[in-house]
Parts: structure tokens; C-alpha cells; sequence
């Protein structure tokens, strides 16, 4: 997060940057961070470019600076992105200044809805962006008031937080960076610094899947081979029904076994039978349950051959994971459609939600009634009804 001494010489460097430039869109990529997309004219390069300001207050990257490329959208805009578009959708950036002697910086923002301040307030774990208009008034904030300015309310008069006893402007880290690349080192500091984050959440996120996948895998083997080994009953199933051929002619109604030698082993063998079949649907029986059993050995000796080898890719993956040290490496390897499978199935993403469609309310008037207006060159203004109900309403 930077210091007030950091925040003061950057909003001074700033300024001839970014004052004077249209704001063409208001970007919330997450709940600590806005990005405001800039258009104005760029006198070196001769034509018109787009500029990004960022105004963090995550706690750790808390900062206003310029952004080397256009950040990511979310699918719908936060509510408070949405807030700032509802009222300064191409209004101009008109001024930016230090609040306060503190860290907080406001830009002045002036649009057809009038004129606004911007505040970034840098207070560590309390640091949030807000909008007020020129009469001070707290129109808005990105962060809720509760966990940052519980003091404060909605529609309330701004006051300035408390500096506190003997705080001063703190150490300004690049102070040995000249003022041409001063931006451009803050710039890359945080930018590696948001890298280091993106990568150590993102492998934590791919370890989880895999290991999640692995423990399921794993699971999944020792069911198969336990299913496996009640299968390779059918064996015994077809011995007991070979048996019961040579001795059906012993077997009585009713009778719940029947003892048959085997002569290969020498053995007398019991033979269960169900009482209330015949001997020839006993027979019939053992011989169903042997054949299905085979079919089930045999294929789930397949699926334990898939399963295996599943396990086997997903320990080289756990492998390869491991060795990756560098961002653009570890996104490549989280886009392969197995992990991108892997990461959705154990670790989705949270969706942010979407707010909810403001029901529309009906006009007292229709609009085909109300007039169209002119101004004459008198400063007078004239109304003119779009049709003859119109000019009757007038």
C-alpha cells in the first residue's frame, strides 16, 4: 500500500496524464478493485489513446496508478461500478488532488449529471473508495461503510476520517527513481506483486483439484478391486453347478442342499439349493450367476485398467505442477482441458451474482405526450407537443 509521501509525488505526476480526459468506462474487476478507462488526446504520439487508472484498496496493493493494459470486465458490473457509470458514463476527469494532508487522493469528475468526487482512502484494512458530490454529500462506496467507515451513512455529510497522532508522510520506496520513470517502477512493483498472488492461488487451486481427483481415483481403484474379488466367485458358482448335474436325480422337493464328491479334489461338497425350485432351476440358477460374474470380472477389469491408468496422468500432472515456477507457464498448464475440466468439477469458481432487474414504473405521462423542447436564441424555452393529443395535453 503506499505511503502518503508515495501517493502525494504519484498524484502530482498524475495529473498532466489524466486530467482532462474522458472516463469511457467505470471497470470493478473485484471488491478492491476499480479501474477507470481514460480517452484524451496523446500530444507525442500525435492521436488519441486510452488510459487506465487503478484505484485499489486491498490492503496489501492499495494504490493509485496507471495500468499497463484494459483490465478484465466481470460479466455484469458491481453495484458500485454500476453506481458510477449510472452517473458519469463519459463525463470528463476535471481535477485530482491529495484530501487532507492523508492518504487519500479525489479525482473531481464532471459529467451531465453534474459534478463528483472520487475518494481512494488508504487506511489498511479500512482503506475503500467513495463518491460525493460538491456539497459533500456521501453518495456511494465500493466497500461496505460497516467494515470500513462504520460512522458514516449513505446520504450523509462527508467528514474526513481522523489522521492519527504524530503519522507522518512515511518513506516513499522509489525516492532514487527519477520523477519520467517514477509511475512506470510503482507500475511494475505492484504488477509483480499481483502476479505473485494470481500464481500462488491459482497453483493452490489446480494442487487442490488434482489431489481431490487423486483421493477420488484412489477410492475408485479399491472399490473395483474389492468388486472384482466378490466376482471371481462366479468360478466357485460354475464348479457347484457342474457338481449339481451329477447328482440331480438325488435331489427331493423342499431339500435346501445336496452333497456331491468332487472327484477331482476327492472332496464331498455341500451344495446350496433354494427349496422352493426344482432341481433343474437350481441348476439353471448357478449357471446365471456364474455367467453374469464373468461378464462382471471382465468388465471391471476394464474399468480397473482405466482407473490406474487416470491415476497415473494425474501424478505425472501433480508431477509437471510442481515444476512450474512462472505465471504465464502455470496459466498455460491450468488452460489444458483436463485441468479446466478438473478445476470446475472440485473447485469451481464463485460466480459473482447478478443484481437483480429494477422493475419498471409506470409514467404518469406517456412519453409519446411529453413535448419536445427548444431554446431560442433569446435564452427563452419552447415546447413543442409531437402531435395534436400532445399539443392538447399542453
Amino acid at each position: 500500500m503506499l505511503s502518503l509521501a508515495e501517493l502525494r509525488r504519484s498524484v502530482r505526476l498524475l495529473e498532466p496524464l489524466v486530467v482532462g480526459r474522458r472516463v469511457q468506462r467505470f471497470v470493478q474487476t473485484d471488491d478492491d478493485t476499480l479501474v477507470l478507462e481514460l480517452y484524451g488526446w496523446d500530444d507525442e504520439a500525435g492521436e488519441g489513446n486510452k488510459t487506465w487508472l487503478v484505484l485499489s484498496t486491498d490492503r496489501e496493493l492499495g494504490r493509485m496508478a496507471l495500468n499497463a493494459e484494459a483490465p478484465t470486465a466481470p460479466p455484469w458490473p458491481p453495484e458500485f461500478a454500476a453506481f458510477l457509470k449510472a452517473r458519469m458514463h463519459r463525463a470528463r476527469l476535471t481535477g485530482i488532488r491529495i484530501v487532507n494532508e492523508d492518504r487519500m487522493a479525489a479525482l473531481l469528475i464532471e459529467g451531465k449529471e453534474g459534478a463528483f468526487e472520487l475518494l481512494l482512502c488508504l487506511m489498511g484494512p479500512r482503506s475503500n473508495a467513495y463518491l460525493t458530490d460538491l456539497d459533500g454529500k456521501l453518495l456511494g462506496a465500493m466497500r461496505a461503510l460497516s467494515s470500513t467507515r462504520s460512522e458514516l451513512n449513505i446520504g450523509d455529510a462527508w467528514t474526513n476520517p481522523p489522521k492519527p497522532e504524530g503519522a507522518g508522510e512515511g518513506d516513499d520506496r522509489w525516492a532514487g527513481v527519477s520523477d519520467a520513470d517514477y509511475l512506470n517502477a510503482i507500475g511494475e512493483h505492484y504488477a509483480g506483486l499481483e502476479a505473485k498472488r494470481e500464481f500462488d492461488q491459482l497453483q493452490h487451486r489446480l494442487s487442490q483439484a488434482l489431489k481431490k481427483e487423486l483421493d477420488f481415483a484412489k477410492r475408485r481403484t479399491d472399490k473395483i478391486e474389492k468388486d472384482l474379488e466378490d466376482a471371481k466367485d462366479a468360478r466357485e458358482k460354475k464348479r457347484h453347478g457342474e457338481l449339481l448335474k451329477q447328482v440331480m436325480n438325488t435331489v427331493d422337493s423342499g431339500d435346501t442342499h445336496v452333497m456331491a464328491r468332487d472327484y477331482e479334489t476327492g472332496e464331498e461338497v455341500k451344495i446350496e439349493l433354494d427349496p422352493k425350485l426344482t432341481a433343474a432351476e437350481n441348476l439353471e440358477k448357478y449357471f446365471k450367476r456364474y455367467h453374469k460374474g464373468l461378464v462382471g470380472t471382465n468388465m471391471l477389469g476394464q474399468q480397473l485398467e482405466i482407473t490406474k491408468s487416470h491415476s497415473q496422468d494425474l501424478t505425472d500432472l501433480q508431477t509437471e505442477l510442481q515444476t512450474i515456477n512462472e505465471i504465464g507457464s502455470l496459466r498455460a498448464f491450468a488452460a489444458k482441458p483436463i485441468m479446466v475440466e478438473l478445476c470446475d468439477k472440485h473447485c469451481p469458481k464463485e460466480q459473482p451474482k447478478r443484481p437483480p432487474k429494477k422493475t419498471p414504473t409506470k409514467k404518469d405521462v406517456p412519453g409519446r405526450m411529453l413535448p419536445r423542447r427548444y431554446k431560442t436564441s433569446d435564452g427563452l424555452e419552447v415546447w413543442v407537443g409531437k402531435s395534436d393529443a400532445g399539443n392538447d395535453y399542453l
